[in-house]
């Protein structure tokens, strides 16, 4: 089985395992099939080390990669008022 890490955008976040991707319906649990939307889709089997092991939906998560350039942005001179936004917190 081939895993790799991948980081969730969503909380509690953090660094997860994907263990697997299911691009369709047939392929999640029978309890599940009913619950995704056609827009969920792919949905990633993943194991996070507080919520175990679960299914998201792709849209929460990102590489590793894409999680440390976003965060280099923020370091960088992209920290002033509006960069950030009236509460200094990033505009999203």
């Amino acid at each position: 089985m081939n895993t790799e890490l991948v980081w969730q955008q969503r909380y509690p976040g953090g660094v997860c395992i994907l263990v697997d991707v299911l691009e369709t319906r047939e392929e999640c649990p029978k309890e599940q099939q009913d619950f995704w939307l056609d827009h969920d889709f792919p949905i990633l089997k993943i194991f996070h080390p507080e919520e175990g092991l679960t299914h998201d939906p792709s849209y929460y998560y990102c590489s590793l990669e894409e999680a440390l350039m976003e965060a280099e942005y923020y370091e960088e001179d992209n920290t002033d008022e509006e960069a950030l936004g009236s509460h200094g917190s990033p505009p999203f």
